[in-house]
Order: C-alpha cells, then structure tokens, then sequence
C-alpha cells in the first residue's frame, strides 16, 4: 500500500516539475499570441497537432512497459531501448521526407517543410531519452524528473523568448520545441544513471503486446482532443480556429498546472499496487478526492476572470474567445476527476479496454463537432463539455470493473466541491452583471473575490477536518525534507 508519505512526496515534486514547465509556456504563449494572429495561430495548431499525435503513438509501443513492470531486467530494458530508438528514428525519417507533399497545404508559409523537418528532429531525440526517463517514474524519482523538466524548460524557454523578441515569429516555437527536446534527452540519462547496452531487439514480445494497444490508445486520445481543431478548420477556418486554440491552450495550461500534477504520478504509484484490489480502489478514490478540491474552484475562478484578463494580456483581437474558455471550464472538474481512470486501466494491464473507450471518445467528438461547426464557436464549446460528460460514465464504469472505485463514490468525493464552485461560479457573474461594463478588469476581481468568499466559506465548513490532516502532514514532512 502506498502511504500517504510517499503520496505527498511524489505530488510535491511533481508539482514543482509541472507549474515550472507550465508557467513558462503560457508565458512564451502569451508573447506569440500578441505578436502573430488568430488566424497564424490556428493555422500552426494543426501542424502541432499531427506532429504530436504521431510522437505519442511513437514513444508509447516500447518505453511505458517500463512503467507497469518495474522489475524488468536489464537485458529487457535494453532490448526495449534499441526497439524504441529505432522506431523513433524511421518515424522521423518518414516526415520529415513527406513533408514535402503536406506541410505546405497544412500552413500557409514559404517554410512550412523545414518546421516540419524540424519538429521530426524531436521525436527522434525524444525517442532515444523514453527509456531512462521511464526508469525514473517506474522508481518513483519525481524529484529528479522535476529538476530535469525545470532545466528544460529554462533552457527551451530562453531560446523561444529570445527568438520571439527578435521577430522569428513561428520559428520561435519550433525552435524551443527543438531545444527542449535535446535538453530532455540529455538530462534525462544524467539524472537515471542508466546508459544503454549492446543492440539488441530480442525481448520485446511482452513490451509489444502492452504498448501496441496503448499506442493506439495514446494515438487515439491526442486525435480525440484534436479533432475539434480538424473540424474547426475545414468548416470555419484558421481565423476562428485560432480563438478557438487559444481558450483550449488556456485551460489546458491551467489543467496541467492543478490537475497534471497528480496525473503524472498517478500511473506509477497505482501501479504499486495493481495486485490489491482493495488498497487499488482506496488509492483510487484518495486521488478522486483531492483532484476534485484543486480542480472546481479553479476552473470558478478561471472562468470568472477571462473576460478581464485575455484582453489585458493579449489584446482585444482575442476577446471572442472569452465565452468560449468560459463554458470549457465547465468540463475541467468533470476531466479531473475521472482522469484517473486510464490510470486505474493501465494499472491493471488493461490497454485494449482503455484502447477502447478512447475510440468511443473519438467517435463521439467527430459527431458532436461536426454537428455543432455550423453553429458556430459557442455551439463547438458546448460539444466540448457535452464529450467530457459522456465519456465520464463510461470510464468510470471501465475503472471500477478493473478494480477502481465505483462511480458513486467518484461522485460522492468529487460532486461537493463541483457544487461548491457552480455556486461560487453564479455569484461571481452574477457580481460582474450589476459592475459597470467599461471596467471589466474591475468587475473580474471583485467577482473573483465574491466566489472566492463563497466557496472559502462553505469549503472550509465540509472539509477542515482533511484540512487539518494535510496540514500535519505537511508539517511533519517538512522537518524531515522531500
């Protein structure tokens, strides 16, 4: 069983790694979005979509059976390294001599092929860096993976604002991304220890077995979150696909930095205990319970403020993405606390059930999206929140049948803390209707104050018992450091 020790100590560190490489991309985020258009970004977001789609699929079918079976010998790590350099580099090869064919047709730039042939760089250097890094969550050394994602993102950072001050414009993303990329790679084997042995590809049946089905999983999810940007640019173009991309890469950040934190660790330490199905399910719901206190208030709050803050950062050029990031913020509570579930899936060895409902989240975002383009940018979010609802029950229902917590004890532990914001959420419009409208700025703190008053309140009343609890246990930690 997985003490709470080692829960605290994990999420610290993963917490560190996660708002470090996170803060630092919204900031290079923000600088792009006030120099280069909706529509120069919504015309790079598909770009960026295919590049990653193929190197998620890639970096899945060998290195994550490190992760599960973390008692590999060392001539299968091995042999599992060489299987995956190679694959990463035919893939890189492969794009990077079609790009030729597509790339122009995909962005509208004279250099669209050598962005291209640039960004398959990284998913072969990426490839080489899986297996030492995948070692490292396996042990359990976030703190190293945290030192190593903050080295990274300094180094891929300064480079991206430097080239963005300098007016290079798009080059400035690939650029950093590139960088990043070989700064990953090396830290990664300076931080594990582990350098590779002699060729070898003998071992891999097992490996294959589980990665396949994940990489068609990985594959599938990545497609699944953008095929929105697909349809979006086909039915209304790069213009509206750019306000669209933007409020996606908002709460995504904001995801990322208050819910990416537990779902990095979640698999790894999940994994500890796959073969007890009751610490399996308690582990399960002690997970549920805390994602869901850090993710409803705030998504309130992050919907309360957009529409005084994107114009203050990027300019009035971005505002019609305001309602947009607002009603997406609707589905961040019910994301978070049913991410665990692929967690619970892969725990348990069952990719080709994850595999399955992933396609199911496909199939319903091609519908809905495709339904909804014509209606416009508003009608597109609610099809966003609407997926995220639909697939929550059926995860749900796969987890718990895998030896996860049942789906009425995920809404036990997540549904108050949803309500609590829903709450905070009304009073803050609410506050932003009667404020005058010529100073939104105004309006968007006061209301944030107000739901901040609210939720605080009622939040502190239904939980100051696990309050007091994490508090100690902070505390004693402290004293005895990460």
């Amino acid at each position: 069983m997985v003490c709470n020790a080692t829960l605290l100590r994990a999420s610290a560190w993963s917490a560190l790694r996660s708002w470090g490489t996170k803060l630092t991309t919204v900031i290079i985020f923000i600088l792009l979005a006030r120099i280069l258009s909706p529509s120069e970004i919504g015309a790079i977001s598909i770009l960026a979509a295919i590049i990653l789609l193929i190197q998620t699929a890639v970096e899945a079918v060998f290195s994550e059976y490190i992760v599960k079976s973390p008692d590999l010998g060392a001539d299968e790590v091995n042999s599992i390294f060489w299987s995956q350099a190679v694959l990463g580099f035919v893939a890189a090869l492969v794009i990077g001599f079609s790009a030729m064919f597509w790339a122009p047709f995909v962005v509208q730039s004279p250099d669209a092929t050598l962005m291209v042939q640039a960004l398959a760089i990284t998913i072969a250097i990426s490839s080489i860096g899986r297996v030492p890094d995948a070692l490292m969550r396996a042990r359990l050394q976030f703190r190293k993976i945290a030192l190593r994602s903050i080295a990274t993102t300094v180094a891929g950072g300064a480079v991206g604002l430097w080239l963005a001050f300098a007016g290079y414009g798009l080059w400035s993303l690939v650029a950093k991304q590139v960088v990043e990329s070989v700064t990953e790679c090396l830290m990664n084997y300076a931080a594990s220890g582990w350098r590779p042995g002699r060729p070898s590809l003998s071992t891999n049946a097992p490996a294959l077995s589980y990665g396949l089905p994940l990489a068609g999983s990985y594959a599938l999810t990545i497609l699944s979150g953008r095929i929105d940007f697909f349809v979006i640019g086909l039915a209304l173009g790069p213009h509206a696909l750019g306000l669209y991309a933007f409020a996606l890469r908002i709460y995504q950040v904001v995801y990322e930095l208050f819910v990416g934190v537990l779902t990095q660790i979640s698999l790894p330490i999940l994994a500890q205990v796959r073969n007890d199905p009751q610490a399996l399910s308690l582990l399960h719901i002690k997970l549920v319970r805390i994602v869901s206190l850090l993710s409803s208030p705030t998504f309130c709050l992050l919907a309360l403020s957009a529409a005084g803050a994107i114009p203050l950062l990027v300019g009035d050029a971005w505002r019609a993405s305001i309602p947009v990031l607002q009603l997406m913020c609707i589905a961040g509570p019910v994301a978070a606390v049913t991410t665990f579930n692929a967690s619970v899936l892969l725990a348990a060895g069952r990719s080709g059930t994850h595999l399955q409902f992933t396609g199911l989240g496909l199939a319903f975002g091609v519908l809905a999206f495709t339904a909804a383009a014509p209606f416009g940018l508003l009608a597109l979010a609610l099809a966003f929140v609407a997926r995220y609802f639909l697939l929550a029950v059926f995860s749900s229902y796969a987890a718990a049948s895998a030896g996860g917590t049942s789906g009425g004890n995920m809404l036990q532990a997540g549904g108050p803390p949803f309500l609590l914001a829903l709450g905070g959420a009304a009073l803050g419009f609410w506050v932003q209707q009667i404020w005058p409208m010529n100073d939104p700025v105004s309006a968007g703190m006061t209301s944030v104050a107000a739901a901040l008053a609210v939720m605080g309140g009622l939040g502190f009343a239904l939980y100051r018992k696990d309050l007091f609890t994490m508090v100690a246990a902070i505390r004693r930690k402290s004293v005895r450091g990460f």
